[in-house]
């Protein structure tokens, strides 16, 4: 197999924290479509962009994954489950909006971050209420113009809101 290599991510070997699985996974994924491999290079081209600690759970999963016969998809819901950042809910607490960073990416960063909490750890009312917290810190007027209309909406609509009002006031 010949290919372009240096579409692929650098390879993944879960020790930096910074390190964004999401991303890589799906930049592998989009590296191997790109170069047209096949479903047995694909899962090649996996075992050889891991290291460290990603590579030795490739080589403990090895036997599992033989019996089930696993594709790509597979392996890379393994490796989310294994080493995929997990939540807490005094993290989600700090988030705060970067000055230069756009409400739509806030609000998608805070949904994703929930996402990697317990769902029985907190409620719909109290993300929603964390959510416009971090609205009063990095907005104030903002906050005020919808808090009494938005706190006991779902949180995918108060980001809706906040994003539609911070547009109005921008323009």
């Amino acid at each position: 197999m010949t290919g372009k290599f240096e579409v692929f991510p650098d390879k993944f070997g879960a020790e930096d924290k910074t390190e964004d699985l999401e991303i890589w996974i799906s930049s592998f994924e989009e590296a191997v479509e790109f170069n047209g491999c096949t479903e047995e290079d694909s899962l090649k081209l996996f075992r050889l962009w891991l290291k460290g600690k990603a590579a030795r759970w490739h080589m403990e999963m090895i036997p599992k994954s033989n019996r089930a016969n696993w594709t790509l998809k597979d392996w890379t819901k393994e490796l989310k489950n294994k080493f995929m950042a997990k939540g807490n809910i005094i993290g989600l607490t700090k988030l705060e909006k970067k000055p230069e960073q756009a409400w739509d990416t806030f609000g998608s960063q805070f949904t994703r971050y929930v996402e990697t909490n317990p769902e029985d750890l907190v409620t719909e009312k109290w993300i929603t209420k964390t959510f416009l917290e971090a609205v009063s810190v990095a907005d104030l007027n903002l906050w005020r113009e919808l808090y009494l209309k938005c706190r006991n909406l779902k949180l995918s609509k108060v980001i809706s809101k906040v994003v539609a009002t911070a547009k109005c006031w921008d323009e």
